[in-house]
């Protein structure tokens, strides 16, 4: 099949959990023989179009950055012209391309602008609400049940979601919970010579911002560095409370057990290089792209017991939950750093969920058989009306 993807992050410049999803999907699909075109935002100095191979390409809007704005005003400067680029280019680049299904991703940053480029070239459309990506408030709200009653299918990565969904009253028959990760388990995998040696190298990999807790994280440190200096932190990701970290981490005097990386592409070797992961939301856990990579790496999991990160202990014994305190933090990360054999037997369980349950084949499969479903209702649903 031919499929467009709207998102408006994607790589190289955004390097966090959606785009690198849609990517691995994206790859995914291409090795199965189908069609990809990504339809995305620009950044001065990409090109405009690129094409990786004949079945993969990637389309980007106009990088037009005025200088000086905050990061929040230049985040919807950016979003306005992806948007009216979107509406402008998008049709032709679908029909040039000869695209059968249109893919939105996240709601404003991608959903809403493919929805209208289906109605402007009759396509079918569906749109993958990632993580908990739903109205934070009533404007909110109203805005996104208006839109996505026109939607072809919803996919949604949480029942949270997908029961609010509901709640609204749209079609049971045109929503459903698909793939929380996309995990290449070939690429994601334990290091088979790994040894247990000091120092013990723990790891946050997100964005840096209240939502990502590396806060807490960093808080729980001076409590652990009390029973024990074997240990070195590291936090991989960029965003808005950079600065303030460097300077708590200063302010803790902690400078020499912390180093912060910032974005990276080589997300599987530095996980391979971990002893431990932590994901420490205060919110939500279960849509993090990068605790499932460590799960599927084989590390050992402190994560914070909020939202439905309890879903991935159902089974088997994968990770410590913890309470989103720095101090409930720093007692789980202790009994990890200080029990290699805890250690190990958490990462295989982790492991094992992930080749079982969130691999990237699995979650193609799945994606693939929802398109040609899509795609069939629509036009059986056209040639209905057509004869009526």
């Amino acid at each position: 099949m031919r499929i467009a993807f709207f998102v408006h992050g994607y790589l190289p410049w955004d390097k966090y959990g959606v785009p690198r999803y849609i990517e691995r999907l994206a790859n995914s699909l291409v090795k199965r023989g189908h069609k990809i075109v990504i339809i995305s935002a620009g950044r001065w100095g990409l090109k405009r179009y690129e094409e990786i191979n004949s079945n993969y390409k990637i389309y980007r809007s106009y990088g037009i950055v005025p200088a000086r704005l905050s990061h929040f005003v230049l985040e919807i400067w950016s979003l306005f012209i992806y948007s009216l680029w979107s509406i402008l280019k998008g049709p032709r680049i679908i029909k040039k391309e000869k695209i059968e299904v249109i893919h939105g991703h996240t709601f404003e940053w991608g959903g809403v602008q493919a929805l209208l480029v289906s109605k402007i070239t009759k396509r079918p459309c569906i749109i993958t609400i990632h993580g908990s990506g739903l109205a934070r408030n009533r404007l909110q709200e109203k805005f996104q049940r208006a839109l996505l009653k026109y939607c072809d299918f919803i996919v949604c990565q949480r029942k949270e979601v997908l029961n609010k969904i509901i709640s609204w009253g749209y079609d049971l028959d045109k929503v459903a919970i698909l793939g929380g990760a996309a995990i290449d388990t070939e690429k994601y995998k334990p290091l088979s010579t790994k040894h247990n040696v000091f120092p013990v190298k723990i790891t946050f990999i997100g964005r840096l911002e209240d939502f990502r807790g590396p806060e807490l994280l960093l808080d729980a440190i001076p409590i652990i560095i009390q029973r024990t200096s074997n240990v070195i932190f590291q936090f991989v990701g960029d965003g808005p409370k950079k600065i303030s970290l460097l300077k708590k981490v200063k302010e803790l005097n902690i400078e020499k057990y912390v180093s912060f990386l910032g974005a990276r592409n080589d997300i599987d070797k530095i996980l391979m290089d971990s002893d431990i992961y932590v994901a420490s939301s205060p919110y939500e856990n279960f849509t993090s792209l990068a605790l499932f990579e460590a799960m599927s790496a084989g590390l050992a999991i402190v994560a914070t017991d909020v939202g439905e990160t309890k879903k991935l202990l159902e089974k088997k014994e994968t990770m410590l939950l913890a309470k989103p305190t720095p101090e409930s933090i720093a007692e789980q990360l202790l009994k990890l750093i200080q029990n290699p054999s805890l250690r190990q037997k958490l990462g295989r369980n982790a492991r094992d969920l992930i080749v079982e349950e969130y691999s990237l084949l699995k979650l193609t499969k799945d994606q693939e058989n929802l398109y040609i479903k899509v795609f069939k209702n629509y036009f059986s649903c056209c040639s209905y009306r057509k004869s009526s």
